[in-house]
């Protein structure tokens, strides 16, 4: 370890550099095997190398340049605030507006202005596009990325530029993001449209639970429905998601894909302005269109029905005040497959009052030889007041005669 740290003394350039290529392409490679599920075979090895450049030449180059070389000039008692004692700090009041001067350059000059053009002008490029398409695709997205930056770097840099050695703010900057690296990936990582907005990026590599919530939709623009599927490859989904923002100006308000025997399965709720409606059509379903030639696409126009009345409107109102009142339902049935469960548990389900929201089935190998496989339903859903619980238990202790478990959890 010693050893380790005399190199990063002597050789803070290089040290930075290797350490930050190191950890930006294993932030990248955790994000696409853990989160994204992919195996090896599936990988993009053009984007990890994207990340891996840009922690090379801009991480461990380009801000080693800024915050030691340039930061050491513009605040020549940096490393001297760095080596006092907290109490010394605390009794620095010119320590303390330099440490924070260096935050305020760093979060909202260089960050806003250098980091994210030049990594989605990199990533553009090794993607085969353009430094003007990376641009374009950072003044989309610049709000919502300084505010996940910010979230994570402002408190780290005020460590960094406080307790840091001049030689070891790189190795420190690198290890802490390790945690942003990872949001990132997931954030932008991805071809085309982002594979998550930042606060359900942080909150998955945080590990907390990502809530789905349906999106409200804009009454003002036109709103379609699009299904897909199809043969399962690498891309399509960016496919989709391209034609749609590029090709026809709209937005994905919801979506909701699925791998189900080989194939792939989208659906998905594109919002567009009117006039640019009729583009979806030749863009998506036609046969001479990129998305046509490999799915077989359709659209369900929800426009009109997405335009409430004033009674509508009401009722909706009624309606959210009633769901307040709602008891939250999670349930999982399980047993031996035959045909005709899923029928069974739903209908169950509606006899006694739950308006089912979520709902997925699998079906998994049997538990030994000549065993039938098993069947899976996972769900949630909403119980209004005036529902009995104890008649739903009862019926999930009829159920378990007939082979199937139920789990049923409530939550007001």
């Amino acid at each position: 370890m010693s050893r380790i740290l005399a190199f990063s003394k002597a050789n803070p350039l290089i040290f930075g550099a290797a350490f930050s290529t190191v950890k930006t392409s294993g932030a990248d490679l955790l994000v696409q095997f853990q989160f994204e599920g992919k195996t090896l075979e599936q990988v993009d090895w053009r984007r990890n190398l994207s990340f891996s450049l840009f922690g090379c030449f801009y991480l461990g180059g380009m801000q080693y340049a800024l915050y030691v070389p340039v930061f050491s000039r513009l605040f020549p008692n940096a490393e001297k605030f760095a080596a006092m004692s907290i109490k010394e700090k605390l009794a620095n009041p010119k320590g303390i507006r330099d440490m924070l001067a260096q935050v305020f350059l760093d979060q909202c000059v260089h960050h806003p202005l250098m980091y994210f053009p030049v990594f989605y002008s990199l990533k553009e490029v090794v993607g085969g596009g353009s430094v003007e398409g990376g641009l374009a695709k950072y003044r989309e997205n610049w709000w919502e990325d300084l505010q996940a930056l910010w979230k994570v770097w402002v408190p780290a840099t005020m460590f960094n530029f406080t307790f840091s050695p001049m030689y070891m703010r790189i190795p420190v900057v690198a290890t802490t993001s390790m945690l942003w690296t990872c949001i990132l990936s997931a954030m932008r990582g991805g071809d085309g449209a982002p594979n998550m907005p930042a606060e359900e990026a942080m909150k998955a590599i945080g590990g907390g639970k990502v809530k789905l919530e349906a999106a409200a939709l804009d009454p003002g623009l036109d709103h379609v429905i699009v299904t897909a599927h199809g043969k399962d490859r690498v891309g399509l989904l960016s496919l989709v998601s391209d034609a749609v923002a590029n090709k026809v100006g709209g937005s994905v308000s919801e979506t909701k894909m699925v791998k189900m025997g080989g194939q792939f399965m989208l659906m998905m709720v594109v919002s567009v302005r009117p006039e640019a409606k009729h583009l979806l059509e030749p863009h998506l379903t036609s046969r001479d269109s990129d998305v046509g030639q490999l799915l077989d696409v359709s659209l369900t126009d929800i426009s009109e029905s997405n335009r409430l009345s004033a009674r509508e409107a009401l009722l909706k109102r009624r309606a959210t005040a009633l769901a307040s009142q709602a008891i939250h339902t999670t349930f999982e049935v399980s047993g031996p497959d035959r045909p005709g469960i899923l029928a069974e548990v739903t209908a169950g389900l509606a006899r006694h009052g739950l308006n089912v929201e979520r709902l997925e089935t699998s079906t998994t190998k049997g538990a030994g030889p000549g065993e039938p496989p098993t069947f899976r339903v996972v769900g949630e859903g909403e119980l209004f007041p005036g529902a009995d619980l104890e008649a739903i238990q009862a019926m999930a202790k009829r159920a378990a005669e007939k082979g199937l478990k139920y789990d049923i959890g409530f939550k007001k």
